[in-house]
């Protein structure tokens, strides 16, 4: 995701840092293939 937002002229991205896989405080359908909700926050300026 890092490498397409660079290509569209984005320079800063904050966060990423995290495995939602590995992180029980995420969901993950990988993990346990059931459904669930996620969210991501975007801010332009």
């Amino acid at each position: 995701a890092r490498i397409r937002l660079a290509a569209i002229g984005v320079e800063a991205v904050y966060g990423g840092g995290l495995c939602t896989y590995n992180d029980p405080r995420f969901f993950s359908y990988r993990r346990e293939p059931r459904t669930g909700r996620m969210a991501s926050v975007i801010w332009m300026e």
